[in-house]
């Protein structure tokens, strides 16, 4: 059977961005359409997406393709190949790759949604596009949800195998990159007394100075393209040792992808389904429920980078570090 692939991944769908790039030109990826018989290829498209160059190897029954989207086209196109009675077609959903909510950093957008780049536009289409929200019950997340690459593992039977921050690492290195992840390891908080063990939120003294010189660093790391992973809590009591918050169940992982101009608003993955909420506003794909974005909010009056109530998924994250 014929299949369309970009290195070792399958693909039945992508998307491409029809927004033309600064000096006019339109975004082009390279693909492969393998183990074709008969007739040479003549890969082909519907018409908003345009087969830009194509060629083919007989003995290793290999093609190799490029396409571009017509400049602001919007739909669904299939790109199959007309040679063949295969039924095979490749899925490709076009239109202009937004910014969520008008903010003027959106790293999803810009690092995976508009790269020319065939995998991250892989990882987009999967982020938005399919199992993005939480289907069935939590004991069957880890299956209903493999194809989710913003998950952590959930299995309910074995929560020491639960890996939220292992999971953002992998993703900002694997899909962001290495230079566009980065980690917060400042406490924004004044350390706990030596012999508490266990606190609530009420008990967490944050420390003005250290948190605003966060947000301007955050900030700072977006504009130029770099995500920032941060420690959060979300129930209590939590553990403390040492004078500081302990990982445990009770705490997680978030990655810092976006923000308003103001800076009061923040744009995060989460790969703990439902934990954050969002419906995001992509462009292309429209708005999607997402059960793995969702927003922060900082306020100055409290020194604290919180869940808004309206935003809350399962969770109600407060930053315990950061950049």
């Amino acid at each position: 059977m014929e299949t369309f692939k970009t290195g070792n991944i399958t693909l039945t769908d992508i998307c491409l961005d029809s927004t033309p790039k600064y000096g006019g030109t339109m975004r082009s990826i390279t693909l492969k359409l393998v183990n074709w018989s008969g007739d040479t290829p003549n890969i082909s498209s519907g018409g908003t997406v345009v087969v830009t160059s194509q060629s083919h190897n007989r003995a290793t029954r290999v093609s190799t393709f490029s396409i571009e989207a017509k400049a602001y086209a919007r739909g669904v196109d299939f790109v199959l190949n007309s040679s063949s009675e295969d039924d095979s077609v490749l899925k490709v959903t076009v239109g202009p790759v937004r910014n969520h909510g008008g903010f003027i950093h959106d790293l999803v957008a810009d690092l995976l949604g508009r790269s020319e780049d065939p995998v991250k536009l892989w990882v987009y289409t999967r982020i938005l596009a399919k199992e993005n929200n939480v289907v069935g019950d939590w004991a069957s997340w880890d299956s209903v949800l493999k194809d989710q690459p913003l998950k952590q593992i959930t299995d309910p039977a074995h929560p020491a195998n639960w890996n939220c921050g292992a999971a953002l690492n992998k993703f900002g290195n694997d899909f962001f990159g290495a230079r566009h992840f980065t980690i917060g390891d400042k406490f924004y908080y004044k350390p706990f007394g030596p012999k508490v063990s266990s606190a609530n939120k009420s008990d967490i003294k944050f420390d003005g100075p250290v948190v605003t010189k966060g947000i301007k660093s955050i900030k700072s790391s977006l504009s130029k393209g770099v995500a920032v992973r941060v420690f959060v809590v979300h129930h209590e009591p939590f553990t403390v040792g040492g004078g500081r918050v302990k990982a445990s169940g009770n705490t997680h992982y978030l990655t810092i992808v976006g923000c308003d101009d103001a800076g009061e608003n923040f744009l995060v993955t989460d790969p703990w389904p439902s934990g954050s909420k969002l419906t995001y506003t992509s462009g292309i794909f429209g708005d999607v429920d997402s059960a793995f974005m969702g927003l922060l909010k900082y306020s100055s009056r409290w020194d604290l980078i919180f869940t808004p109530v309206g935003q809350r998924g399962g969770h109600d994250y407060w930053v315990l570090t950061g950049p």
